[in-house]
């Protein structure tokens, strides 16, 4: 879902596209995958993306992480997986990026955390890893539109900002933006976490 989101994205937006265009086209892969075409769900989603967004840059990942244990939503050991992921080196190239959050990822799987417990740290885990293995993909790829982008943004591949913006989305859910906590698997936390993601990632971009 995250890298075909992310195809989508850069399909409907270009260099000197707005915050506001990129929300929207967010807001219109999320409709897409929840299968509801109504308006009134399109402008949920908008307002949704928009709040993960605003919710990233305000808080940012220690914020969002004190919020978390505050709600008892993550231990100790679960915010150390984050943080982990989170203080990887930026000079590190992204295809080391990846090979690191497997390792970390398996610790996680590995851990007495009950399932639960998981949950927080693997969905940052899951979309930094996907994240970067896009990223990757886009600075080998001959065609990549994201190419473009770069050209005319200079920025390096946001793939921390990717993680914390699926965090923040998933607190959205959490909290009753649109559906379920992640406890519960809940279609609309998972889908918040996406457009979470996919939001705040492709922001930073453009957020100068």
């Amino acid at each position: 879902m995250h890298n075909d989101g992310m195809q989508f994205v850069i399909g409907n937006i270009n260099p000197s596209s707005t915050i506001e265009q990129i929300v929207q086209s967010c807001a219109s892969y999320v409709q897409k995958l929840s299968d509801n075409s109504s308006s009134e769900a399109y402008l949920n989603w908008n307002a949704f993306i928009a709040e993960s967004i605003n919710r990233t840059e305000k808080l940012q990942l220690s914020g969002m992480i004190d919020w978390l244990q505050q709600k008892d939503l993550i231990t100790k050991e679960g915010m150390d997986f984050i943080n982990s992921i989170n203080d990887l080196s930026d000079d590190l190239s992204l295809s080391e990026v990846v090979s690191k959050i497997d390792s970390i990822e398996n610790d996680i799987l590995s851990s007495k955390m009950s399932v639960e417990q998981q949950s927080y740290p693997l969905l940052y885990a899951a979309v930094a890893k996907y994240s970067a293995q896009y990223g990757e993909l886009q600075e080998t790829s001959s065609n990549s539109k994201w190419k473009e982008i770069k050209t005319a943004r200079k920025f390096s591949w946001p793939w921390k900002k990717d993680a914390e913006g699926a965090i923040s989305g998933a607190i959205g859910g959490a909290i009753g933006g649109i559906g379920g906590g992640l406890a519960g698997v809940g279609i609309g936390a998972l889908l918040g976490a996406v457009g979470g993601g996919l939001g705040s990632s492709i922001a930073a971009i453009f957020i100068k």
